[in-house]
């Protein structure tokens, strides 16, 4: 679980043959009333921060967490057009109505569910600091907000304390299983701080990688593997600058098994 390196992660061990969960392919869906981000093409939801890990992994119910849009109509939501639902919360959910979002959402919290009693251990990808609170829930969203609904939502600049109090309650929730933590190392690609984009991503990248090392001295259950240093010292970047190549996903994948997994 975590941002979008968590799916490079998750593609790498399944090739392994590791058992990979929570299995979002086996949800249910109505292709023609419900979309689940790029299911079953990328069986992986995004987690960008750990407002939303924690989230996920202590669900709060439901009570005004969708939003409505009007108008609404995309090449990615096709066939959906007109009005749309929307589960702002997690990355890339919508449904053609609000009985439709909410059999959706349930369904991806029961697969979530499942998911963290079946596994063995626990891979998070910590992503990014910048996040949306949602002023209706109290809620932090998991992608920048919609610009019909924007002034629901408040950007913040999380702090190393607060993503720390998300990890800690994390860590115990999923304790005494093992947790693999690491650092996302891929850039942000835009900043909402009015930062430059460069400052605002060593400033997020730099407070994450400080949580990372603060939980793995707290729990015993907790090991830190160094993605983030390992891309970032051989530079296994594609030409966008932004992506690690797929060489580069295979020789951290092989070390990291090679470190953890092997017979």
């Amino acid at each position: 679980m975590g941002s979008c390196f968590a799916r490079e992660v998750r593609a790498a061990l399944t090739e392994r043959g590791f058992d990979m969960l929570p299995r979002y392919n086996s949800i249910d869906l109505d292709p023609q009333t419900q979309k689940l981000a790029y299911v079953p093409d990328w069986p992986h939801l995004n987690h960008y921060n750990t407002f939303t890990i924690r989230d996920e992994l202590a669900p709060s119910g439901s009570a005004g967490r969708f939003v409505k849009h009007d108008n609404r109509a995309s090449k990615f939501l096709s066939p959906l057009s007109g009005t749309i639902w929307q589960d702002p919360h997690r990355k890339l959910v919508y449904a053609s109505s609000k009985r439709a979002i909410a059999d959706l959402s349930g369904k991806i919290s029961a697969c979530i569910a499942s998911g963290i009693r079946e596994a063995d251990l626990f891979v998070i990808t910590l992503g990014l600091t910048e996040v949306f609170r949602d002023e209706v829930t109290g809620r932090y969203l998991n992608q920048a907000p919609d610009r019909q609904s924007v002034d629901r939502f408040t950007f913040e600049r999380s702090t190393y304390d607060e993503n720390l109090t998300n990890m800690r309650a994390v860590c115990e929730r999923l304790a005494p299983k093992t947790i693999v933590v690491t650092v996302s190392p891929v850039p942000l690609n835009r900043t909402f701080s009015g930062l430059d984009v460069v400052v605002a991503n060593t400033e997020s990248k730099s407070i994450l990688r400080a949580v990372a090392g603060q939980i793995e001295r707290e729990f015993d259950h907790v090991i830190y593997w160094p993605s983030y240093e390992i891309a970032r010292a051989t530079d296994m970047f594609e030409a966008d600058g932004r992506n690690v190549t797929r060489q580069g996903v295979a020789r951290i994948i092989d070390a990291f098994v090679e470190a953890h997994a092997a017979p």
